[in-house]
């Protein structure tokens, strides 16, 4: 059911026009989305460390907000430098938090406006894999479901990305996802 790379999904993370919304719980998808790391965790000596608020109900299209958890775990995970790994899923006045935290390698700053663009890195790929698209597929979907990802991040401190949901999608605009992504 889960991507089992940043990428996987990325064929079809666009093949429909818009997102197929419905009304679910995103503290029930982080926690499924973190289960399924767990031995990914146990393999990287990065506990996962989650707390969510009972209910954090919105509408949203689940499956890519299981791609845009599984993207942020994946990353944190990588870059973590063996420490725990911190998810939350908070909500406040209409509005959905997600945030995942590591305590490893932070970002330098001069490439933190840069990290969102597709094949971009802020690392060596010979050091760490990648294709430098987990982050822009990640902020892609995140902002078809009207909400924006931000990261705050200090070199060998850590990087905490927090994306911010609408629980309540304003009027169809007649936009496609695609479209308002910048993909058409």
């Amino acid at each position: 059911m889960f991507p089992s790379s940043p990428t996987a999904a990325w064929s079809s993370c666009w093949t429909s026009a818009r997102p197929s919304t419905e009304e679910v719980d995103l503290a029930v998808i982080t926690r499924d989305v973190v289960e399924h790391f767990r031995e990914e965790s146990a393999r990287s000596c990065s506990p996962l460390l989650i707390h969510t608020e009972p209910l954090v109900i919105g509408r949203w299209d689940r499956i890519r907000l299981e791609q845009v958890i599984t993207n942020l775990l994946a990353n944190a995970l990588k870059f973590g430098s063996r420490k725990p790994v911190e998810i939350s899923v908070t909500s406040e006045h209409g509005t959905a938090l997600l945030s995942v935290k590591d305590h490893g390698i932070g970002i330098a700053p001069d490439k933190l406006p840069h990290i969102f663009e597709r094949f971009e890195r802020a690392v060596s790929a010979r050091e760490y894999g990648g294709l430098g698209l987990g982050l822009y597929i990640a902020h892609e979907i995140v902002s078809a479901l009207g909400g924006t990802v931000h990261v705050q991040s200090t070199p060998g401190v850590g990087t905490c990305f927090t994306v911010r949901l609408p629980c309540s999608r304003p009027p169809d605009s007649g936009v496609s996802a695609q479209h308002a992504a910048g993909h058409a």
